[in-house]
């Protein structure tokens, strides 16, 4: 009676079951034969390790979920604006695309890169490749690397 009390104390009654069956696979395994309750108590500081760290790794994986779909959010928010952004400037008459154009080509050097033009994409004048550092415009350093992370090892 005293063991039981003791393991209600250290333990929520919910979880005596999950401890009871964790507590006898543990048994099995070192092959103890269990003859009563006060023969599982030695297993109860390794439950609650185990009931902590499970804890810990459910808010983790609740932590990593909640990035992914902020992420996710922000991803399609982002390509949301883009189409919008790409149809907005569509709309304009070619005068004014142009101007745009200029403006953005004038602040580019200042930004690091070359300026490529929507309209240099739809002409097929670029094809952005991934890691590939003249299609995204990433200026090439002076070891002649292009940009790509692989080269710089």
């Amino acid at each position: 009676m005293e063991t039981a009390k003791y393991l209600l104390a250290q333990i929520s009654f919910e979880r005596i079951p999950d401890f009871l069956d964790y507590a006898l696979a543990e048994a099995k395994k070192t092959r103890f034969d269990v003859q009563t309750l006060g023969g599982l108590k030695q297993y109860l500081s390794s439950y609650q390790e185990r009931r902590k760290q499970q804890a810990a790794a459910e808010v983790t994986k609740v932590q990593r979920e909640a990035e992914d779909k902020a992420t996710k959010l922000r991803m399609d928010y982002d390509r949301f604006r883009r189409a919008a952004a790409d149809r907005l400037f569509s709309s304009l008459p070619a005068k004014e695309q142009a101007a745009i154009e200029a403006a953005a080509r004038a602040k580019a050097p200042a930004l690091g890169g070359k300026w490529v033009t929507r309209s240099d994409h739809v002409r097929g004048r670029t094809r952005p490749h991934r890691g590939s550092a003249t299609s995204w415009n990433i200026p090439h350093s002076n070891n002649g690397s292009t940009g790509n992370s692989e080269n710089q090892m």
